[in-house]
C-alpha cells in the first residue's frame, strides 16, 4: 500500500487506459477443515533454486480450508490501532520531460452511458487502519460484487447493492489460521474472480513489519461462487527481502502475479518479479506450490499479469503476458511459462518491446477563475491494477491501466 501525504483539497484518481495489441507477443485430497479452519502444514518455506532457467520454486507452508467467511467475521480477532498504511519502498527515477505528440487538444464527447445501480461502498478510514490511498479494488461475480480496501472488504449483492457481508478485516479470513496471515496482515489487497471456475480470490501481504519486512503472501480461493462461504487458504513465503505491491491475473493453468522487491530495508529497489501460484491444487485446496520467474534489473518499470476478461479462454498452453508500463520509453512485453509438473521447463521470456509516444509522467496545468493550479505524478509504479485480457475472434488485447494522483490548491 502506498503512503501519501493528502493535500488541502484531496485527490484524484485518474486512470488512462492504454490500449495494447499483443497478438505478436503470446504464443500460443483437500485440507481437513478444523472448528476454525485450524492451518496443515507442509514443507517449511525453502526453495528450490533451477539456476540455468533462473527459476525459483517455492510452496505453501500453511493451507486448510476455513468455516464460512460469514462466521469468521464474527469470531474474536486480534484488534490494531487504526494507523497509516506501511508506507511502500520508493522507486526512484530521473524525469525525463518531452513534448506529448499525442495529448488531446480538446475534450472527448461525453458518450459515457449512465449508471442502471449506484450505491455506497467501503468509506473512509477503511477497515483497521487508516489508509490514504485506500487501494480501492472490486470485481464482479456471478451474483455478487466484492470491494476491497487497506484493510477490509465488503459482499454485496450486485443486483440491489444490499450488504451481505461487511465491511470487514480481511484478516478475518484467516481467523484460526495462525501465523502471519491471521496477525499480520498489511494490505496491498487485491481480489478477482475467476470465471472459469467461479471463485473469488482475495489477497492481501502480512510481515513482521517494521521489525522485519514485509515478506509473505496470503492468498484465500472461495470454495463456491458465493464470497460469504468457505474459502481455501493458502500462506507463502515469497522472499527474505521487502516484497511490495503484489498484482494479480486469472489464467487457465496458474494465478499469476507480479512484485517489486526491494532489499530488507527497503532502502533499494532491487527489481520486480513475476510469480505463478498453482490455479489448479488452490481450487481443490491441496498444498500449492508457486514459481517465480528471474529477479528484474532495478531499472525495470514494474511487471503486469494479465488478467483474463470473458469466457473465451486462451490457447490451450498459452504463457501468460506481462506487459511492463512505466516511465521508460518502452514497454517489454515477456511471456510466462509455467510447467508444475517439471518446473524446469518453465521461463520468461521477453518477446516484444512496444515503443511508445513520448509522454510526460508530470504535467503542469493552470487556468480558470480561481486560478487553480494542477499538478500530477506517476502513482509509481503507475499500473495500480489490473493489465486486462480479452481474447476475440480476431485478435487478442491487453488493456492497461495507468494511474495519477493529483493534488490542487487555490
Amino acid at each position: 500500500m502506498r503512503k501519501r501525504t493528502l493535500t488541502l483539497g484531496g485527490a484524484l484518481l485518474a486512470l488512462l487506459l492504454a490500449s495494447v495489441l499483443l497478438a505478436t507477443a503470446v504464443s500460443g485430497g483437500s485440507a481437513v477443515q478444523g472448528p476454525t479452519g485450524g492451518g496443515v502444514n507442509v514443507t517449511p518455506p525453502g526453495k528450490t533454486k533451477l539456476a540455468e532457467q533462473g527459476i525459483t520454486v517455492g510452496r505453501s507452508y500453511n493451507n486448510d480450508v476455513s468455516r464460512p467467511a460469514s462466521e469468521l467475521a464474527k469470531l474474536p480477532a486480534k484488534q490494531q490501532p487504526q494507523r497509516e498504511a506501511a508506507e511502500n519502498a520508493t522507486i526512484h527515477k530521473v524525469q525525463r520531460s518531452v513534448t506529448d505528440p499525442v495529448v488531446q487538444s480538446t475534450p472527448a464527447n461525453p458518450n459515457m452511458p449512465g449508471t442502471t445501480l449506484n450505491f455506497d461502498g467501503i468509506p473512509f478510514p477503511g477497515v483497521v487502519c487508516n489508509c490514504a490511498p485506500p487501494d480501492t479494488n472490486g470485481e464482479v461475480g456471478l451474483d455478487q460484487y466484492v470491494q476491497i480496501v487497506n484493510e477490509g472488504f465488503q459482499v454485496f449483492n450486485k443486483s440491489t447493492g444490499a450488504s451481505l457481508l461487511g465491511p470487514v478485516a480481511i484478516a478475518s479470513l484467516w481467523n484460526g489460521f495462525g501465523g502471519l496471515c491471521e496477525t499480520n496482515g498489511f494490505g496491498d489487497p487485491v481480489v478477482l474472480f475467476d470465471q472459469l471456475a467461479n471463485r473469488w480470490v482475495i489477497t492481501q501481504f502480512a510481515g513482521n513489519f517494521p521489525a522485519t519486512p514485509i515478506t509473505d503472501q496470503c492468498i484465500a480461493v472461495s470454495t463456491s461462487s458465493d464470497a460469504t462461504g468457505t474459502f481455501a487458504r493458502y500462506a507463502f513465503h515469497m522472499t527474505d527481502n521487502f516484497y511490495d505491491y503484489p498484482k494479480f491475473g486469472v489464467w487457465p493453468d496458474a494465478y499469476y502475479a507480479s512484485a517489486n522487491i526491494f532489499n530488507a530495508s527497503g532502502t533499494a529497489f532491487l527489481g520486480p518479479q513475476a510469480f505463478a501460484f498453482d490455479r489448479s491444487a488452490m481450487l481443490a485446496g491441496t498444498p500449492a506450490t508457486f514459481i517465480a520467474g528471474p529477479l528484474g534489473s532495478p531499472t525495470d518499470d514494474a511487471f503486469m499479469p494479465a488478467d483474463l476478461d470473458g469466457m473465451t479462454p486462451p490457447p490451450a498452453g498459452s504463457p501468460n503476458p506481462y506487459v511492463s508500463v512505466g516511465t521508460n520509453a518502452t514497454w517489454p512485453v515477456h511471456k510466462f511459462h509455467v510447467d508444475f509438473a517439471t518446473p524446469g521447463n518453465s521461463s520468461f521470456t521477453l518477446v516484444n518491446t512496444i515503443p511508445t509516444a513520448p509522454f510526460n509522467s508530470i504535467l503542469a496545468l493552470c487556468g480558470g477563475p480561481s486560478a487553480i493550479s494542477v499538478r500530477s505524478r506517476a502513482a509509481g509504479p503507475p499500473t495500480p491494477a489490473r493489465a486486462t485480457r480479452r481474447n476475440a475472434q480476431s485478435a487478442r488485447a491487453c488493456w492497461c491501466p495507468w494511474s495519477w494522483w493529483v493534488s490542487w490548491s487555490s
